[in-house]
């Protein structure tokens, strides 16, 4: 019942295909999963309704978190790659250098 929660409300948000993709079989998924059902069986007197909305309003934070984390891997990525050029950049400053002196 929550693991199709999850899904309907996956599929009915509008959001980027690959990224639908990548909830449906993100690793973190099953326990996610897991965590609702252990945390809503509590909740016995809910209603259904209440608990469909409840899976829906977690999903949706659990969404922010998957973007929040790739997001921060990308930009510590690109940060990774601007350091490197930089440090690239000031070898091949050095070589021309040293290359000049050489001759003068």
């Amino acid at each position: 019942m929550i693991n199709a929660d999850y899904r309907e409300y996956i599929q009915l948000t509008n959001m980027n295909s690959d990224l639908k993709e990548s909830l449906l079989r993100n690793d973190r998924v099953p326990g996610f999963v897991n965590n609702l059902v252990r945390e809503l069986k509590k909740c016995k007197s809910l209603k259904r309704e209440t608990i469909k909305l409840a899976v829906y309003d977690l999903t949706q934070v659990f969404i922010t978190q998957v973007e929040r984390h790739a997001t921060e891997r990308i930009m510590s990525i690109a940060e990774g790659a601007k350091l490197q050029k930089e440090i690239d950049d000031k070898n091949e400053f050095q070589r021309q250098a040293d290359e000049w002196s050489d001759k003068g």
